[in-house]
């Protein structure tokens, strides 16, 4: 059996309150989202100067579902990462991820713009190498955490 090949497309809009992740410059993030699916290959917004920048972008993902039984409901879920595009390594900000299969049963919520909240950067956290994160909070950053169920708004 073969391999099937998927192709998903996601409209990235705007991104709110983002906390100043560089010590120089207004803005203080160049923000950027990223996202990836198992070992497909990650795409990713242009980067903006803004703690509340505005993308307006349509990425699009090629996904490799393994054959066989399950399939699409056997991948990983979708990632979404917040990063803050700096000169050598980016810094990873905060992640967010997405059942496919939620995608898939539901598609209905997903036809309309969405906002999904990147839990764990508390209000006016600044400069993180200032600030003492619990270890809760980092593990919500990374997107393996959520107390709260995602709401389909």
């Amino acid at each position: 059996m073969e391999p099937e090949t998927w192709i998903l497309k996601a409209q990235v809009y705007a991104g709110r309150d983002l906390p100043r992740m560089d010590y120089f410059g207004k803005a203080g993030i160049e923000a950027y989202l990223r996202l990836s699916c198992g070992s497909s290959r990650p795409h990713r917004t242009y980067y903006k100067r803004s703690r509340s920048p505005e993308w307006n972008q349509e990425l699009v993902l090629r996904l490799v579902v393994p054959p066989g039984k399950g399939g699409i409901g056997n991948m990983p879920p979708l990632k979404m990462s917040l990063m803050d595009a700096d000169f050598g390594s980016d810094d990873h900000v905060a992640s967010r991820t997405v059942p496919l299969r939620d995608l898939l049963l539901h598609p209905h919520l997903f036809s309309h713009p969405k906002w999904y909240a990147f839990y764990g950067g508390p209000r006016g956290a600044e400069l993180k190498w200032f600030t003492k994160m619990s270890k809760l909070a980092k593990r919500m950053n990374a997107g393996k955490y959520f107390p709260f169920p995602h709401s389909a708004n």
